[in-house]
């Protein structure tokens, strides 16, 4: 009986350090998801004057051509997406990985993937999709600036000028319920008509007319890769 009280004692010890270790994990991981939270905030400005920037480069001028005008043109669709390596996050990645599936009419012509993270990858490859490469996902907010740029240079030197360029990113963010997370996806690319015309009609935010100085092509090209960095 005592080696039965003893061992008894022993396993609830166990259990005890465990819960203990899993209330860090959580409270650790909820420590970073914080972190990024409070970075997508600080973004929210920056983003608001890229945008007023690009009206400026937009409003009251013709309409640049960023796609073939040919209908026959070549299509190639990028697919960039971010899964998750951290514990305790669930179904993270299953949940991409179904709406990128979902999606899957919506690509055109040539097809690259690219996985941000190692879990979302080997999700790819066991669909049996065909992943370009694999980037690592930022371990802090002050590595962000990094990934992405690593992502911005990897997935543009496939943009062709003779073709029209599809670029898809599928990501999580917040729901309408607190502390919740749903999958979502939006198309980045083409540039199109539509997305001129609805940068150009936007009012400005004040009665002095913006005026883009210097080379309009350059500073335009550099106000759509922060447009697509943010």
């Amino acid at each position: 009986m005592p080696d039965s009280l003893a061992s008894l004692q022993q396993r609830a010890d166990g259990a005890a350090d465990l819960q203990s270790v899993v209330r860090t994990m959580k409270a650790l991981s909820a420590s970073n998801i914080t972190q990024y939270e409070n970075a997508v905030v600080a973004l929210h400005e920056y983003y608001h004057t890229v945008e007023l920037g690009l009206m400026a480069c937009l409003q009251q001028r013709p309409l640049i051509s960023m796609v073939p005008k040919t209908e026959q043109a070549a299509r190639e669709t990028i697919v960039i997406v971010f899964g998750t390596d951290q514990g305790l996050v669930g179904q993270f990645n299953d949940q991409i990985m179904q709406l990128v599936q979902s999606k899957s009419d919506e690509f055109k012509g040539t097809q690259t993937f690219w996985a941000i993270g190692e879990r979302v990858y080997d999700h790819l490859i066991a669909a049996n999709i065909p992943v370009a490469g694999q980037i690592n996902l930022p371990n802090s907010v002050s590595t962000i600036t990094d990934t992405i740029g690593h992502i911005l240079h990897a997935t543009t030197e496939e943009w062709h000028s003779e073709q029209v360029t599809d670029l898809y990113l599928f990501h999580h963010r917040p729901s309408a319920t607190s502390g919740q997370y749903e999958p979502h996806w939006r198309r980045l690319l083409p540039l199109d008509n539509q997305w001129q015309l609805q940068i150009q009609q936007q009012p400005w935010p004040s009665n002095k007319l913006p005026q883009s100085l210097g080379n309009e092509q350059a500073t335009l090209s550099a106000l759509v890769r922060e447009y697509l960095f943010v």
